[in-house]
């Protein structure tokens, strides 16, 4: 426990030199939890191709099973799985015009639309990357007024504080 403790000072101390600025400090922490989120991923990869690669996939409620449980794993440690247009999804079971016959597919988001890819029988073999992070409802409300009310007046929006 102690050397995990020391490690853990070390961050502690490492970010306490970050700058005064917020915004720059606040580019900088996205930047570092981009990278840890990545090296979680790498480390964490073939282990659990390795483990996934032991679970039952032969009916449609063991591949659900195996998706509900990755996702949650992934979840839980930020981290998704990349697609093969390099976005983050989520593992999906569903079954093709007869509920005999499952699959895994990828499931993303393009452009605000679901966007699924793939269709495997077995597991494939699986990439992970950071998640992306989950952008708020009226997060950007305020941005979304200030532009409706420039369109409408034709007037560039107030600036801020």
């Amino acid at each position: 426990m102690s050397t995990e403790f020391n490690k853990l000072k070390e961050i502690i101390a490492a970010l306490e030199t970050l700058p005064n600025d917020y915004e720059m400090t606040h580019r900088q922490l996205v930047e570092l939890r981009r990278e840890f989120h990545t090296t979680i991923a790498q480390i964490l990869e073939p282990k659990l191709q390795t483990h996934l690669a032991l679970l039952p996939v032969d009916t449609y409620d063991d591949k659900r099973r195996l998706a509900s449980w990755t996702n949650g794993q992934l979840n839980s440690l930020g981290l998704a799985l990349r697609d093969r247009d390099g976005l983050p999804s989520i593992l999906i079971a569903d079954t093709g015009a007869t509920y005999a016959i499952s699959r895994f597919r990828l499931l993303s988001k393009l452009e605000g639309k679901r966007h699924v890819t793939g269709t495997w029988r077995k597991l494939p073999s699986i990439e992970l990357m950071a998640a992306d992070l989950r952008l708020e409802a009226f997060s950007t409300w305020a941005d979304r007024i200030a532009d409706s009310a420039s369109t409408r007046t034709g007037k560039p929006p107030p600036k801020r504080k």
